[in-house]
């Protein structure tokens, strides 16, 4: 602790410095008690009371005015470094354990999301019965392959548009919208893995025997990812109709009542840009005897994603967990 003497000695080393001819002024006496003042740290608690010692002693009464504005900004000092030292003995180490905890539950997420949803696609699951002209023996048999029986872009309800100009003669459609009315009876949903191949794709929900009492339709959805800008190939193969859509634009149309071997295997799109694209597969199973459905993407690079709410809960999670680590610090503190 600096004490007055400390204090006037320092002074008084200033002063034997004095090489001036005039006498000391005002104004030098204010330089030289601010000096001293300088050159002694005193802790707050002294402040005050050193500052009224001087007074006391009046040497000069710059050594009051000077000495307690020195010693109030010292405080201030002494309690801003007071609070820095609290931040880091308390509040960072909170932060830091609740920060590294949350970059592990990112990195988490980001694990399960780039290892398990990776080629992998939404699919829900619908199903028709032979009452349905377009379904059963009223569809016909077979080998009868179209390629243009739906239109180039998906309707207003996202349903594929019947195209009248193909000659395919389809009955269950939306009468205002032209759309197919092959995908409205939903019986469940799931995911599926690519490259996806089902050989006994029979209701229900893909995992029956047969189709002798009803018909397995279904959209195979997600988002279709290219590193770059390119052309995308893909394997589809269907018995029956198969319509792929990328950003609601068609891709693949292989409609009709066919094996599933009868349609070309390998497909190749126009240069899609680099990013998400949104990808639908459109699959109906119209007549008796078999089903099957093979997709796959071929070119290197590009993978398909569904939404993983789980990982923004996650995330959710560790923000929560930053708030509950620094509010228990600070009860502790």
């Amino acid at each position: 602790m600096a004490s007055a003497a400390r204090i006037r000695d320092a002074a008084a080393t200033d002063r034997a410095g004095w090489t001036g001819d005039e006498p000391e002024t005002a104004q030098d006496a204010h330089e030289r008690v601010k000096s001293a003042c300088r050159k002694i740290y005193t802790p707050p608690r002294s402040c005050q009371r050193l500052a009224n010692k001087q007074l006391k002693n009046n040497d000069n009464i710059f050594w009051h005015r000077f000495c307690l504005c020195l010693c109030q900004r010292a405080s201030m000092q002494f309690r801003e470094r007071a609070i820095v030292m609290n931040l880091k003995t308390r509040l960072f180490p909170a932060v830091r354990t609740a920060a590294i905890a949350l970059a592990g539950l990112i990195a988490t997420a980001t694990a399960a999301q780039a290892g398990a949803i990776t080629s992998q696609l939404n699919v829900t699951y619908y199903t028709m019965t032979s009452a349905s002209p377009d379904f059963g023996a009223s569809a016909g048999c077979c080998d009868i392959v179209y390629n243009n029986d739906v239109k180039s872009n998906l309707g207003p309800n996202g349903l594929p548009v019947y195209n009248p100009a193909s000659g395919a003669n389809y009955q269950t459609i939306n009468k205002t919208t032209g759309e197919l009315q092959w995908w409205t009876n939903e019986t469940g949903t799931g995911t599926v893995s690519l490259p996806y191949s089902n050989a006994k794709l029979f209701p229900p929900n893909g995992t029956g025997s047969s189709d002798s009492s009803a018909f397995q339709t279904a959209i195979y959805s997600g988002d279709l990812n290219l590193p770059t800008a390119e052309k995308v190939s893909f394997n589809l193969q269907a018995d029956d109709a198969a319509y792929l859509f990328i950003d609601g634009n068609l891709v693949i149309d292989a409609g009709g009542v066919h094996a599933y071997n009868t349609v070309p295997a390998t497909y190749v799109t126009q240069t899609l840009s680099a990013g998400s694209h949104n990808l639908l597969l459109f699959y109906a199973d119209r007549h008796t005897v078999a089903a099957q459905l093979d997709f796959s993407v071929n070119t290197q690079g590009v993978s398909t994603s569904v939404p993983e709410p789980g990982s923004l809960a996650l995330l959710g999670t560790g923000l929560l967990g930053i708030g509950l680590v620094a509010r228990r610090r600070r009860r502790r503190g």
